[in-house]
């Protein structure tokens, strides 16, 4: 039986494979984003130990014999679009765009009625 973990895509650990000389102001925004609805998915715990702190391209296509994102969110409609997989970057901007786009999932699926009040 597998088990699940929630995965930050770009790690909480950015220094080391996604860029090191982040000004003051960017470094803090990245921050910010690390923590974003956008930057989150939930993958098995194997996967999840093998791509960690990875870099974007690494946590896509998987490292040493193991495969990534790419493969393991196939069909799965709130990753695997060009949008996000197809993406040669993982940056604050697709964070963000993630982040909307789920939030207009998740309002189809569970619309929002204002209650009327008596």
């Amino acid at each position: 039986m597998d088990h699940y973990s929630l995965e930050h895509i770009m790690p909480k650990k950015w220094k080391n494979h996604w860029g090191k000389n982040l000004d003051e102001e960017a470094a803090r925004k990245r921050y910010q984003a690390l923590l974003k609805l956008g930057n989150l998915t939930i993958i098995t715990s194997s996967l999840n130990s093998s791509i960690r702190d990875q870099s974007w391209e690494i946590k896509k296509k998987g490292t040493d014999g193991k495969k990534g994102l790419e493969e393991y969110s196939k069909g799965i409609k709130i990753f695997d679009t060009p949008d996000f997989m197809g993406s040669p970057v993982w940056n604050e901007a697709k964070i963000t765009e993630r982040a909307k786009f789920l939030s207009q999932k998740a309002l189809i699926t569970w619309p929002y009625k204002t209650p009327k009040i008596k």
